[in-house]
């Protein structure tokens, strides 16, 4: 990650002192010599002497870092510049400047080890007088050096400032064409809930994260925000497209207190949140002083599933630019460095957080480089030509969309107000045009349709709804008839609209008449009630009135059998109706079967008319009428009759002439009589008689049912409770059967997914803890006898009430024999477990590391090798969530390669044997080269036991295997025979320093130091920690520590780091022979 650090934040204190340059010599020392003598500290203010402070990578693996100070132009010709510099421990260290270009002057920072290191300050000497600048507290200008083992450092890396040079991890795209470019316009997916596409623009850095700075005075985060804001304005003249800016216009920060690194990370998640199919990053660009550098770069995802499509983008941006003049330096994709990184697609993962984070996110993320702020030609143009720019970037957007200019408008969500009497709903907008609106509501109850408001100007809406659950859909249409629309859920507590309910009939029966009157509920006046009966016999219907304001009405009947009907109207023209029936038994007196009463009084239909005596010599069955009896929990309905056939058969039914439905009460029995258990309403009830040679008689009669008989349950509406960790869900209900059971599920409209709360039970409340949405409530009641009724409500929940966790992020302990991977995680459930699994990506197997486990860490003992770590952690309930990093392994902690720092069971009895049984015919201390005979004795080893003893103990001193050390001296002397290069008498017995041709290596002054300083070689490679004896290693190197901690290591070939102790690809495995030999004796 880049950082340029500006003038603004430095501060510069000049010092009346005489400069002492102070060196860590063992660290890192002027590479030069130059050395500033005493002289007089001039004085000179931070705006006369610094540009800024550039710092190639303020988080690296590397063990050095490039800084670049940029110094005013009358200060170009200073000379032996000096850069202080402190680590985490506060100790100074310096170093000279590397190289001088113009007024930039280049340090380059070595050997660094890991750790967090702060810029202190800077000097130089130019005609004659000394400056320095000391760097304040307030001044930031650190780096960190940091292990390359895991690539999840990357979540602390995003953009500041991009640096223009291409380097080993970016690669030039060629560009296609735009006729290509257009074509894959139709393979783009827009996610925005109404259709339109959605592009998120991130106006680069901010007031509190600021940008580059360069000539002319030019702030990259001031002229970012106002391309991006040119680039909104002229997108929002295109249709089907919604604009975010992540930046409002005031440019301050959106996420105030957080670093860069999070606020770029929160920028992301706000497109994601807002739905976004392109998230571009504008930017303005920035050299390394030189001025030369200039145009136009894009740079766009290495995964495979936005790098096709982000390429077309940037190529069209690019066209855009270059049309103004900016020269086209290129699609880019820069890599994150580090070859163990990957996506889930087995991609190198980006080097740009915005970019990284968009790909997690599923969003097409990109970052448009304009312009460079210190080009004095690029600086005209983002002085002068910003919206410009701004317009080109959104030409390019809109030609790559495929979308067209035009009127346009943009719902942005509803707002209401309730009043007493009515409910106002309004749709927030964007438009640049005249628009007009179309407001309807669904009733989820009636499962009907209304308009509101019919193409008007106004974007609000009076309504008047019922009690009950709704959708409200408006639709918005420009003056071309281009539309777009918006839906959400309603729920009404109370009645608004003017309504009126028919709640029954009366009536009252006079010597000449029948007055009919119906009962009725309203909230308004103007009432009108039309009345209309319907002759069962002779199937015609009777006007009695129309539209009449009383709700009596006089009635002259026939006797008979009818429907009485009424229908109520209000003045806004909403009706309702209902129907009885009545059987009048003579003219002008009647017996009615009330819909009020326990027991109605009926005159029965005389079956007498109209059929013909049947032949003596043939059966035959007169029907003669109804007859019943009212009992508590039935009606028994017979049936008179006459028949000379002894086997008559009777089939008895219903029909409800409210659910328009028949039912089959009995068929083909002996008895005329029949048990009834009907529910509440009018029906009629149909009696068949057949005779034994299959002659049938019928007859109808209409019977009005006051209440009900069968078992029941009406359900009437919904209560709940909200609780701190619940809902409670109730529906309120009547019934009269006693072992009613009440089932509930929950839809969850954000999901689409049903979920059952529970199955029937005796309960009418239900327990709920859903999570935080919108959601549909349905309750289905069922009597003992399968009867069953249901209800549905909508239901929006404003936060988690059920057993939830959220995975938010790894954590890492790296172990000496295992790496700790834990997942940071919240929850509301005491009961959550975790399942890790990890995916070799090089032999494409996956490997469970745990199971359902409590614990939030697993420990892993992988192979040397990419992998991708999965876990997934589940509630009780079994609420999911998951993560999935890459993580790179560049040591085995499998157990499979031998390690050379440890203990040995190694006995110097074996080591004896081991070597007496490869030495052949040689004599101990016994040379070809006979001048060199009996030097082992006098360096202090007279035997090969001796010798042996004192291996053990210097290998234990420092903890490193004596089996290794012993067995690797045995290889490179040819059990102390030597012969080569290495002489006996150097005692050195592992070829240290000896590079071949000739070289000899280095010598030592007996056999226990030479003995000594192969170990703690041996040790230097293969740990960190700090020698237990003094250092008398001559090759010991800080850079090689830890470097080889398994013998296979020290083969060079196989060494990941690219280092080693030999050249030979099979050293290692030379070593294991020897050491399994030694373990033989």
């Amino acid at each position: 990650m880049k950082k340029l650090i500006l003038k603004a934040l430095l501060t510069f204190t000049v010092l009346s002192m005489t400069l002492s340059p102070v060196f860590a010599l063992d660290e890192v020392a002027p590479t030069n010599g130059n050395e500033i003598t005493q002289k007089q500290i001039a004085n000179i203010s931070e705006n006369d002497l610094i540009n800024y402070v550039y710092l190639e990578e303020t988080e690296t693996i590397n063990s050095y870092e490039n800084v670049v100070l940029s110094l005013k132009d009358e200060y170009k010709n200073a000379s032996n510049a000096i850069l202080t510099y402190t680590d985490s421990s506060n100790k100074s260290y310096q170093v000279n400047s590397s190289n001088q270009n113009d007024s930039e002057v280049l340090f380059k920072i070595e050997n660094l080890t890991e750790g967090t290191y702060q810029l202190s300050s800077m000097t130089f000497e130019m005609d004659g007088n000394v400056y320095q600048s000391t760097f304040t507290s307030d001044y930031n200008a650190s780096f960190s050096v940091v292990n390359g083992v895991s690539t999840q450092s990357l979540d602390d890396c995003d953009e500041e400032i991009e640096e223009y040079a291409n380097d080993s991890s970016m690669k030039v795209v060629e560009a296609t064409s735009l006729d290509e470019a257009l074509d894959a316009v139709k393979s783009v997916k827009a996610r925005s809930h109404n259709g339109n596409y959605v592009v998120y623009l991130d106006a680069g850095h901010d007031n509190t994260h600021t940008g580059a700075r360069g000539v002319n005075g030019i702030k990259e985060e001031t002229y970012t925000l106002a391309i991006a804001q040119a680039c909104r304005d002229e997108l929002q003249q295109y249709r089907n497209v919604e604009v975010h800016m992540c930046r409002d216009d005031s440019g301050s920060c959106p996420y105030p207190g957080t670093s860069s690194a999070q606020c770029n990370t929160n920028r992301v998640r706000d497109a994601a949140s807002k739905g976004a199919d392109l998230y571009i990053a504008l930017h303005l660009n920035s050299g390394t002083g030189n001025h030369s550098a200039h145009g136009a770069e894009v740079f766009v995802s290495n995964h495979s599933a936005y790098h096709n499509e982000g390429t077309n983008l940037a190529n069209q941006i690019l066209s855009q630019l270059e049309s103004l003049g900016l020269k086209n330096r290129g699609v880019k994709v820069r890599n994150t460095g580090e070859a163990n990184s990957y996506y889930n697609d087995g991609t190198v993962k980006d080097y740009y957080g915005v970019i990284r984070h968009g790909v997690e996110s599923g969003i097409n993320s990109m970052i448009v480089e304009h312009a460079f702020v210190d080009n004095y030609s690029d600086a005209n143009y983002i002085t002068n030509r910003y919206h410009d720019i701004g317009v080109a970037d959104a030409t390019a957007i809109a030609n790559y969309l495929g979308l067209s200019k035009g009127p346009h408008v943009t719902l942005k969500g509803f707002t209401w107000q309730v009043h007493d009497d009515r409910i106002l709903i309004g749709t927030a907008y964007e438009a640049n045009t005249n628009v007009r609106f179309t407001f309807k509501s669904y009733n989820l109850s009636t499962h009907q349709w209304v308009t509101l408001g019919e193409n008007k100007t106004s974007n609000w809406q009076t309504w008047l709804p019922e009690k009950g659950n709704y959708w409200i859909y408006v639709e918005a249409t420009t003056p071309d008839g281009y539309t777009t629309n918006q839906v959400m859920c309603f729920a009404v507590g109370k009645n608004y609209a003017p309504y009126v309910s028919l709640n029954g009939f009366t009536w009252q029966v006079f010597s000449d008449r029948i007055n009919i009157g119906t009962a009725y509920s309203t909230n308004t006046t103007g009432v009108r009630f039309t009345f209309k009966s319907y002759n069962l016999d002779t199937k015609k219907w009777t006007a009695l009135s129309n539209e009449k304001a009383s709700n009596w009405q006089t009635w002259y009947p026939e006797k008979g059998n009818y429907w009485i009907y009424v229908e109520a109207t209000l003045p806004n023209g909403y009706k309702t109706n209902q129907v009885m029936c009545f059987a009048v038994g003579k003219n002008y007196s009647t017996r009615a079967m009330s819909a009020r009463s326990a027991s109605p009084a009926v005159t029965t239909l005389s079956a007498d008319d109209g059929i013909a005596v049947q032949a003596a010599e043939s059966y035959y069955a007169r029907l003669k009428g109804f007859t019943w009896q009212m009992q508590d929990d039935k009606i028994l309905l017979g049936s008179a009759y006459d028949t000379n056939d002894p086997d008559l058969r009777f089939t008895f039914k219903s029909y409800n002439l409210d659910t328009k439905k028949w039912e089959v009460l009995d068929s083909n029995k002996k008895s005329n009589w029949q048990t009834w258990k009907p529910y509440k309403g009018n029906y009629w009830v149909y009696c068949q008689a057949t005779t034994s040679d299959g002659k049938s008689y019928d007859q109808t009669m209409c019977f009005a049912v006051g209440k009900n008989y069968a078992s029941y349950v009406n359900l009437n509406g919904f209560t709940w409770q909200m609780q701190d960790d619940r809902i409670l869900i109730g529906s309120a209900y009547d019934t009269n059967d006693s072992g009613t059971q009440f089932s509930f599920k929950a839809y969850n409209l954000d999901t689409q997914k049903w979920e059952t709360l529970s199955t029937f039970k005796s309960s009418n409340w239900q327990t709920w803890k859903p999570y935080k949405g919108n959601y549909w409530i349905y309750c289905q009641a069922k009597t003992s006898t399968g009867y069953t009724t249901d209800q549905v409500m909508c239901f929006a929940v404003g936060k988690d009430y059920g057993p939830y966790v959220h995975l938010n992020g790894y954590t890492w302990q790296m172990k000496s024999d295992s790496i700790l991977v834990g997942s940071a995680y919240n929850t509301n459930d005491s009961d959550v477990k975790f399942t890790y699994k990890s995916y070799n990506l090089t032999t494409k197997q996956w490997q469970s590391l745990s199971d359902n486990s409590s614990s939030n860490w697993v420990t892993w003992k992988p192979e040397r090798g990419n992998y991708w770590i999965y876990c997934q952690a589940k509630t009780s309930n079994g609420y999911t969530s998951d993560q999935t990093m890459c993580f790179a392994v560049s040591e085995d902690y499998s157990g499979n390669l031998y390690r050379i720092m440890g203990s040995s069971s190694i006995t110097v009895d074996q080591m004896v044997k081991f070597y007496e049984n490869g030495k052949g015919n040689a004599t101990y201390d016994t040379f070809g080269e006979s001048q060199y005979n009996g030097c082992l004795t006098q360096g202090g080893a007279p035997d090969i036991r001796t010798y042996c003893q004192i291996f053990k103990e210097e290998a234990e001193n420092e903890g490193v295997k004596v089996e290794v050390a012993f067995t690797q001296a045995m290889l490179e002397t040819g059990y102390l025979k030597f012969g080569g290069d290495v002489k006996p008498n150097q005692y050195n017995f592992a070829g240290i320093g000896a590079t071949g041709n000739g070289n000899p290596g280095n010598s030592f002054g007996d056999v226990r130091t030479g003995i000594r300083a192969q170990i703690q070689h041996l040790k230097c490679y293969a740990s960190t920690d700090s020698l237990n004896l003094a250092k008398v290693d001559p090759r010991w190197n800080n850079n090689l520590r830890g470097k080889a901690k398994y013998v296979e290591y020290l083969s060079i070939p196989n060494n990941p780091y690219g280092t080693g102790w030999a050249a030979s690809a099979t050293y290692g495995k030379d070593l294991l022979k020897l050491i399994t030999n030694l373990y033989k004796c």
